[in-house]
């Protein structure tokens, strides 16, 4: 049996980082050697990790001062030991099959480059949604599959998984350069992206990853979005992407949804130009669609009213 390392960034988050580390030890994978990254936090959270090392010499804490979340996930690829490396946040956490889930990936389909494990989505109530997953891959055996075409299925459906479920090959990662440092939104989407396009991808359809939400209900949901950066280096990313791997096409739809995605923000920001000149982007890329328009007549609302509907659809969206 082989080992994988994971990685956690850390900064801030003393309330939960003990959680998310537990919840490493409680896997039933036991060969992996935990690596924390602390990027500059100013809680105690890294105190907490080395109490924990010191009990389990599986675990280990580098400190490096505050340079971002994509600094801190390169310098734990850059630490790891391990051929794969396994990404969890510090306010997530995972279900006890996890890794054993990513570990039959990797062995099943010793040829893809970037693997993870469906993945459920817990409100800031405690409640659970789970995405519905492509047909394709809930029928697979053992639910284990490769995906065809990552970005026509996160098109139809939604990004197969996020960064406390991914798995990646650690020398392809670095190949890549790691994740883009300064990018304050999207710069683990870019990532699966560039690994995609390096090769296969595979997906565990049993959801042994919990990602813990922000708030997103009215009078809330600004202070949980991440204002869309400018300029937007991830866009520029994709576009550099499309026009390298034109036999991609699907790619143009991954790069449209990434402007729908920034269209979206800005709305629930108020910033109706910004966001006019994301949609106006997304249409270039892509043929208008439902949601483009949907997203034209909500532009046109008075912002409270846009507020509240758009908390709406989001309910009713977590609970189908």
């Amino acid at each position: 049996m082989s080992r994988i390392s994971v990685v956690i960034p850390l900064y801030n988050k003393a309330a939960t980082i003990r959680a998310a580390i537990e919840s490493v030890r409680a896997q039933t994978f036991t060969e992996w050697e935990l690596v924390v990254v602390d990027d500059g936090s100013s809680d105690e959270g890294p105190h907490l990790v080395e109490g924990l090392a010191r009990t389990d010499a599986r675990i280990r804490c580098i400190r490096q001062p505050n340079g971002g979340v994509a600094a801190a996930r390169n310098a734990g690829l850059q630490a790891a030991q391990c051929e794969w490396v396994a990404l969890l946040d510090a306010d997530d956490h995972w279900r006890p099959e996890h890794l054993a889930r990513l570990d039959q990936l990797r062995h099943r389909f010793p040829d893809v480059v970037l693997c993870g494990g469906a993945c459920s989505y817990i409100g800031a109530g405690g409640q659970v949604h789970d995405p519905a997953l492509a047909p394709s891959r809930v029928q697979a055996p053992d639910g284990l599959s490769v995906i065809g075409d990552y970005f026509q299925e996160a098109h139809d459906h939604h990004l197969p998984f996020n960064s406390s479920s991914v798995m990646l090959r650690r020398d392809v990662a670095l190949a890549l350069g790691g994740f883009v440092r300064g990018v304050t939104a999207g710069e683990d989407l870019l990532m699966w992206a560039r690994m995609a396009c390096a090769g296969p991808v595979a997906l565990s359809a049993q959801r042994t990853a919990c990602y813990v939400e922000p708030p997103v209900q009215a009078g809330l949901s600004q202070a949980a979005i991440r204002r869309p950066q400018v300029p937007d280096v991830v866009g520029a990313a994709l576009a550099e992407l499309v026009r390298s791997h034109p036999q991609r096409r699907s790619l143009r739809l991954h790069l449209a949804d990434w402007h729908r995605m920034r269209a979206v923000m800005q709305m629930e920001l108020d910033e109706r130009a910004a966001s006019l000149a994301e949609w106006g982007r997304a249409m270039r890329w892509d043929r208008p669609t439902r949601k483009d328009l949907a997203g034209l007549v909500f532009l046109a609302l008075p912002a409270g009213v846009r507020d509240a509907l758009l908390a709406r659809w989001r309910a009713a969206k977590r609970q189908r």
